[in-house]
């Protein structure tokens, strides 16, 4: 977002590899990458949630050829999700064309593969990566009460490319009808879509605060209303 001056179109657009000089009929450029079945023109932001979802995932190019994944489950979660990560931080790899997955050492064709791969892809980003030792805390990139969560404040995901790893994967799963990301505070929902220039933004409430101390600092000075059994819940 913050390369694309907080343009949510032109931040998909990057994502996906599409050329941010197309023309405004949608017509894409670049033979490498193909034309897509829809114009990135149309901003997302004025369509329904449906159709939205619908127009993006036209940008699918089956000309092009099958992007393919190869993963092994054989060495536990831990390792598969570093294994994920680091296909996902590759520069050449084709969101928009059509997957095509492979587990290691185990039999499966057609789409069931492909649904399960993006499911996984998705607890990543979801639940972090455990342990390979089960010794330590697992790696988190998201953090908080659910509907409230943020991502983690660690300067080393971005320099690493960790979330740029991770926008990519949401955006591919997505795009290829699998899961996509719940539970997101509000106001990092309207950043992720609108901007964070926007006139009306969501206000931040106190449940967006995910260290509890400090919360409940803010809450006793300030005599903020905070949602007393969402806060039980969570923490019991």
């Amino acid at each position: 977002m913050q390369d694309c001056n907080e343009d949510v179109n032109a931040a998909a657009q990057k994502l996906l590899g599409i050329p941010l000089d197309a023309t405004a009929d949608g017509e894409n450029k670049s033979p490498s990458l193909g034309t897509p079945s829809t114009s990135t023109a149309i901003s997302m932001t004025d369509l329904s949630t449906d159709d939205a979802l619908l127009q993006f995932q036209k940008l699918v190019d089956e000309d092009l050829p099958k992007q393919r994944f190869t993963v092994c489950r054989v060495d536990g979660k831990g390792e598969l999700g570093r294994d994920i990560i680091s296909i996902y931080k590759k520069p050449d790899l084709k969101l928009r064309a059509v997957p095509k997955v492979r587990f290691e050492e185990e039999d499966a064709v057609g789409s069931g593969p492909v649904r399960e791969f993006l499911v996984l892809a998705m607890d990543v980003v979801d639940e972090g990566i455990p342990s390979c030792s089960g010794q330590s805390k697992p790696l988190i990139f998201f953090e908080g009460q659910p509907d409230h969560r943020l991502p983690v404040h660690d300067q080393s995901l971005r320099l690493t490319g960790a979330f740029k790893a991770l926008g990519r994967i949401i955006g591919h799963s997505i795009l290829h009808g699998g899961p996509g990301l719940y539970g997101l505070s509000p106001a990092v929902k309207h950043v992720l879509t609108i901007g964070s220039e926007s006139i009306e933004p969501p206000p931040i409430v106190p449940e967006d605060i995910v260290d509890i101390d400090l919360r409940q600092i803010i809450i006793h000075h300030v005599s903020i209303p905070v949602d007393d059994q969402k806060l039980q819940n969570y923490y019991s």
